[in-house]
């Protein structure tokens, strides 16, 4: 593994995932982590899930489309810097929820090539529930997402995934 990869396991899987910056390939690698490494990957995981809010309400709107609302509080680490007097959600903050749920509640998951058509209209910020709209089309093989909430777009944008097999 190159200086240049980057090594994410995959949950309850005994394989890695090893991306290439240089090619952006995956490539799936049998397991041969150390335990400290493991702990390390378990541990950025957690990090993680403490930095998305958790999903108040889940609705589906069409075949492969949901909304779900989400509760933005300050004790999200997003926040820690970001900035002290006016926090904000940074947008690659958002996009990852964006990809996240699509994930978890879509079962989208397959790498994400590019974002398009991408638009930060207003701040998100802390003690607010904003709604997070994602429609996928098989077809074209992207995501749109959007939040928003009471009368204004926060962010939209579009998530373009690699070519895939059902």
């Amino acid at each position: 593994m190159t200086a240049a990869s980057t090594a994410l396991s995959i949950d309850a899987s005994p394989l890695i995932s090893v991306i290439d910056a240089s090619t952006d390939r995956v490539i799936v690698k049998t397991n041969a982590a150390p335990i400290a490494d493991q702990a390390a990957t378990n541990a950025s995981r957690q990090r993680q899930r403490l930095n998305r809010p958790c999903a108040q309400a889940v609705k589906h709107i069409c075949t492969d489309g949901i909304e779900l609302t989400l509760e933005i509080t300050p004790a999200l680490p997003c926040f820690d810097g970001h900035f002290d007097d006016c926090p904000v959600v940074p947008g690659v903050v958002q996009i990852d929820w964006a990809v996240h749920y699509a994930s978890s509640l879509l079962h989208l998951d397959w790498p994400v090539s590019r974002v398009d058509r991408l638009k930060f209209m207003c701040p998100v910020q802390p003690n607010v529930f904003i709604a997070l709209k994602l429609i996928f089309n098989r077809e074209k093989q992207w995501l749109d997402f959007q939040f928003f909430g009471d009368n204004q777009i926060y962010s939209k944008g579009r998530l373009v995934y690699d070519n895939f097999s059902d």
